[in-house]
């Protein structure tokens, strides 16, 4: 299912003209800037970032490729809104897992990527000493009628606070907004907002990454925003890239 995103985000940060954009990908080429930790097959390919970790079968541990994460090179800080579209294909358990990872690091502060080979299957459990914020999104098989969504912190993988509503669906098209502001998270589902929590002692920055467990499927139109004090994009440096959310590609089904 495809469905119009709604580009106006009424109560939250708004992208203005001007905004700085911090990061972007559209997914047309292989920029370089990504790496992967564990995973079945990862690629860009129709304009995607197309991720395989759904075996039939799963291993502890993500032996066999049932847990990944995708990092990006770039760090970024302070108060930040992060746009993507992302579609599950296929999820043999019914999990739909999507999360990402923000603002994460290392205990000394140094990118996760010098240490990837320590973390080479992706098992959940080596990310909880590091410092960084978990936004988990999936189909929750304890509650047919809405999807479940949480917050965490790292290092302890602290729950901040969570909640059961909209959806997460097969074949369907989602556009997710996460917002890091004064020490509030938002997690906002095709412009609404499902999720907040306060981090009495906030993250200041870090590198992000996406992640999935016992899931198959995409991600595009990534864009990484500065905001600015009053809640609204940042205008004092010129953008990046345009302004605005990220426009749905046409959807591909299997």
């Amino acid at each position: 299912m495809v469905r119009k995103i709604l580009l106006g985000l009424a109560g939250a940060a708004a992208i203005s003209a001007g905004a700085e954009c911090l990061y972007s990908d559209s997914f047309d080429r292989d920029s370089g800037d990504w790496y992967v930790e564990g995973g079945r097959s990862v690629a860009i390919r129709d304009g995607r970032l197309h991720i395989d970790a759904d075996p039939e079968e799963f291993i502890k541990g993500g032996l066999n490729g049932g847990v990944c994460t995708v990092w990006n090179r770039t760090r970024i800080d302070g108060d930040v809104r992060v746009d993507f579209d992302v579609c599950v294909e296929n999820s043999v358990t019914g999990t739909n897992n999507i999360n990402f990872f923000l603002f994460y690091s290392m205990p000394d502060g140094s990118s996760p990527e010098a240490s990837t080979q320590t973390r080479k299957y992706a098992d959940y459990a080596d990310y909880h000493p590091l410092n960084g914020y978990i936004f988990t999104f999936l189909n929750a098989s304890e509650n047919k009628e809405n999807a479940r969504i949480r917050i965490r912190r790292c290092p302890g993988f602290r729950l901040l606070r969570e909640t059961y509503a909209g959806e997460n669906r097969v074949d369907t098209v989602y556009h997710i907004t996460l917002i890091r502001q004064n020490g509030v998270l938002r997690f906002l589902l095709d412009g609404k907002e499902l999720l907040s929590a306060k981090d009495e002692q906030p993250l200041e920055g870090g590198w992000f990454g996406f992640r999935t467990f016992r899931t198959r499927l995409w991600f595009d139109n990534l864009k990484i925003t500065r905001l600015n004090a009053d809640g609204a994009a940042d205008k004092s440096r010129e953008a990046a890239s345009s302004a605005g959310a990220p426009q749905e590609k046409s959807s591909e089904r299997r």
